[in-house]
């Protein structure tokens, strides 16, 4: 029994690498471009190398890093102002969804929209990027959650990872009270069951936050 628990600690150590580069990526400690040598990573954190090489391996496949083509180094990257634009539009594709399936939604999944927006005021007045950006894809996940597929769940968080490597450049996120303001108006419409209003307030919210996105990554592009 004890040598059968052995791969369980190291998937767990797995798990928490992967974890802290990615909370490291999103932050911005990372610029676009660094490269991830499997042995400089070893020595940084501290691992073996099979936790090295197997958390690399998860990094690439979730899209976080990306393998240099002439040189086949892992470097991290962020969004093209393409990508982001695709990102954008598939999250209007899910989030709409979630508000035309909220009518039947139950009172369970209302009020994890509504948490989650009080949520976000709460750490948008704490501060913290990583915490502002976490609380605010719990509140686009519980929309989406209202849809009632853990499949479709599971393919939206996949988006907003991709477009934390994006969020990752950008020193002044655009969440600000304001913004954290419009997610409780979208949870208040949606449980006052008025939906063509919340899915206006919620594409209004998507179109600028796009906009500051793309206009964020063109002026560090110049």
């Amino acid at each position: 029994m004890a040598g059968e628990g052995m791969p369980l600690k190291r998937t767990s150590l797995v798990d928490q690498l992967v974890s802290t580069i990615q909370h490291e990526l999103i932050t911005g400690q990372y610029p676009a471009g660094t490269a991830f040598v499997e042995e400089d990573v070893k020595t940084r954190y501290n691992v073996s190398r099979s936790t090295t090489r197997e958390a690399l391996v998860r990094l690439e496949e979730d899209g976080f890093l990306s393998r240099d083509p002439g040189t086949r180094t892992l470097r991290f990257r962020t969004l093209t102002e393409e990508e982001i634009r695709d990102v954008y539009y598939a999250r209007r594709f899910y989030e709409g969804s979630g508000i035309n399936h909220a009518k039947h939604a139950t009172e369970g999944q209302l009020k994890e929209i509504s948490d989650s927006a009080t949520s976000l005021c709460e750490m948008l007045n704490q501060g913290n990027a990583y915490d502002v950006v976490e609380a605010e894809w719990r509140c686009h996940t519980a929309i989406v959650a209202c849809i009632g597929s853990s499949l479709v769940t599971d393919q939206y968080k996949g988006l907003l990872r991709k477009l934390s490597l994006a969020l990752a450049q950008i020193e002044d996120p655009r969440e600000d009270m304001v913004s954290g303001q419009e997610h409780v108006n979208i949870a208040q419409l949606l449980v006052a069951k008025d939906y063509r209003q919340a899915k206006k307030a919620l594409f209004a919210h998507l179109d600028a936050g796009e906009r500051e996105l793309l206009d964020c990554v063109r002026g560090q592009a110049g």
